[in-house]
């Protein structure tokens, strides 16, 4: 079973967006991205010139009152700044037979064990932390039933592609100077 459902919570469509789209082609599943601003036209057309606008969904608004909509989630990217940080992924609704969640701007958060309501006591977390940026945390979740090498078998080409985007982002940000 591959990815069906990558939902990212960002500030603008970036490098990780088209990764995501990407993915959800390969995998035949589809991308939510939710977005607080409330024009579209630019980060579609982004998407659309990259031939991935029908595997991307937009939606605009305060996450954690979009998040409730969508249920089962394989995979998500959360990466943008946020006072509701802990509500934010308080209202991820994760595949609890196995899923990932990767958090960006971490640095001093105590990450997201302990926040995903629904699936805490049902399942196995894994969780890691990457100094990448400002914080990126990688968070495993599987039923007792799966094992941890099936899911990063599913989920390996999402995680790469995302891993390889923050990666290229870091290098232009340096490279630009702006850190």
């Amino acid at each position: 079973m591959s990815a069906k459902l990558m939902v990212e919570v960002t500030s603008e469509v970036s490098p990780s967006t088209v990764a995501l789209a990407t993915a959800a082609r390969q995998t035949g599943g589809k991308v939510v991205c939710i977005i607080q601003e409330q024009k579209l036209d630019k980060p579609q057309k982004v998407i659309e010139e990259t031939g991935l606008n029908d595997m991307v969904e937009f939606k605009t608004g305060d996450p954690v009152d979009v998040l409730p909509n969508y249920e089962n989630i394989d995979f998500s990217l959360v990466d943008c700044k946020t006072k509701n940080y802990d509500k934010l992924i308080e209202k991820l609704d994760v595949n609890p037979e196995r899923s990932v969640v990767v958090t960006n701007n971490v640095e001093g958060r105590k990450g997201v064990i302990g926040k995903l309501k629904k699936v805490e006591n049902e399942v196995k977390i894994f969780s890691t932390k990457h100094p990448m940026g400002e914080g990126l945390e990688v968070t495993m979740i599987e039923s007792v039933k799966f094992i941890i090498l099936i899911m990063i078998n599913i989920h390996k080409e999402v995680l790469i592609n995302v891993i390889h985007v923050y990666a290229d982002s870091i290098k232009w940000e340096i490279q630009s100077g702006l850190l």
